[in-house]
């Protein structure tokens, strides 16, 4: 059968991996945090339909292997975004987009896990309110997000970095 290996709570929410790559979520949803396609509240867990056992990304298998919630920053905890790396190293993302931590190349709040082009074979992702890190295979760091005092690793700006 399959049964829950991991747990991680984000203020509001609770998400779940499985021991065959799926991920459940439930709580709030007003960013589309849990990754089912809409922002409704889910007061019981569901099944991220985007990975698991029958899931499949371009004909391969869509089981996470490492997953991580950012943590929100509006005060109450609410800017969740979410980072999953299934078997082929391929990173996915969803949820709020403030500032482009999401990496995809805009600020539009995602509610479906979207993959993130810019980051292959990745086996690394760590997030805060609003700026990403990930690493590859090759161990390069890319970041995406807010650049304030320069946290990208480059001049400080003001400018969002809206992919890795």
């Amino acid at each position: 059968g399959e049964y829950f290996v991991k747990i991680w709570h984000a203020y509001q929410n609770i998400y779940c991996l499985t021991n065959k790559g799926s991920i459940f979520a439930g709580g709030y949803n007003g960013y589309g945090q849990l990754g089912v396609g809409d922002t409704t509240d889910r007061y019981n867990i569901v099944k991220i339909p985007a990975f698991g056992p029958n899931a499949t990304h371009s004909g391969n298998s869509a089981k996470v292997i490492g997953f991580h919630v950012g943590n929100g920053g509006d005060g109450y905890g609410n800017y969740h975004h979410c980072f999953a790396i299934i078997e082929d190293g391929t990173l996915f993302s969803w949820g709020h987009n403030g500032n482009g931590a999401l990496g995809i190349g805009n600020t539009t709040n995602q509610t479906r896990p979207q993959e993130v082009t810019a980051v292959g074979n990745c086996i690394m992702v760590q997030s805060s309110y609003l700026t990403t890190f990930a690493v590859d295979s090759s161990r390069n760091l890319y970041v995406c997000g807010y650049n304030a005092n320069g946290i990208l690793a480059g001049q400080t700006s003001a400018t969002n970095q809206t992919t890795f």
